[in-house]
């Protein structure tokens, strides 16, 4: 088990022997005097936790002989002609999105300040009660 993964107890005592087994998997593991003193309590402690220390390493072991399988970033392709018309269908859509997106930054950026009224061509009127 790692310290990553919590344990999976089925009764207290069970998952104090866990525990144990988890902090044993540290290399700066000081509790000895503690674990020999838990094992020496009740027999049983020490027949559960020799039991899961064994099922612990028949674990590791099997992890070792078979690594996970290594994850498709992608998934598999499908070659069909309906898969290929999908792509190619999911393409023009991009492809419009992006042209939409460009002109909308062309109009906000070139055409848009153009209409606005200069207001150096607006006549200026001077108001009758200035005087």
């Amino acid at each position: 088990m790692t310290a990553e993964m919590g344990p999976i107890a089925s009764s207290p005592r069970e998952e104090i022997a866990l525990g144990w087994i988890q902090r044993l998997q540290d290399p700066a593991f000081d509790g000895w005097p503690e674990l020999s003193e838990w094992l020496a309590e009740d027999e049983e402690n020490a027949v559960l936790f020799d039991k899961l220390c064994i099922a612990d390493r028949a674990v590791a072991e099997e992890l070792e002989d078979s690594p996970a399988p290594r994850r498709r970033v992608w998934p598999e392709r499908d070659e069909t002609s309906d898969s290929r018309g999908r792509r190619t269908t999911e393409r023009l859509w991009m492809v419009a999105a992006a042209l939409v997106f460009l002109i909308t930054i062309l109009f906000m950026l070139v055409i848009l300040p153009g209409m606005r009224p200069d207001p150096r061509d607006q006549p200026t009127t001077i108001s009758s009660s200035l005087h």
